[in-house]
């Protein structure tokens, strides 16, 4: 029963580096959109931009929804399947 505490426990802190790692990854993309949005202000084209504009600039989640937004919920079901392992587990063991 020990090792399913344990168990539980690492995927929970594996769940919580997983959720840092994309939200770091999401703040380099956005500090990169902001460049490219930059350089795109002297060129005789913003494809970029028109994208953006394309997407109502992320204020109308029904046409645009960022994908980091999604993706980092999918940790956070690890998360409590984890502790519901734990809780379960623990329970038991008591």
């Amino acid at each position: 029963m020990i090792f399913y505490l344990i168990i539980s426990v690492l995927g929970m802190i594996l769940c919580i580096v997983w959720y840092r790692l994309l939200r770091s990854y999401g703040q380099l993309n956005s500090a990169k959109f902001k460049v490219i949005h930059h350089i795109e202000q002297h060129l005789p084209i913003a494809p970029y931009d028109a994208e953006w504009e394309v997407g109502e600039r992320g204020e109308n989640t029904r046409v645009y929804q960022p994908f980091t937004n999604i993706e980092t919920k999918i940790p956070w079901i690890f998360f409590v399947l984890n502790l519901a392992v734990f809780v379960k587990v623990g329970v038991s063991y008591l």
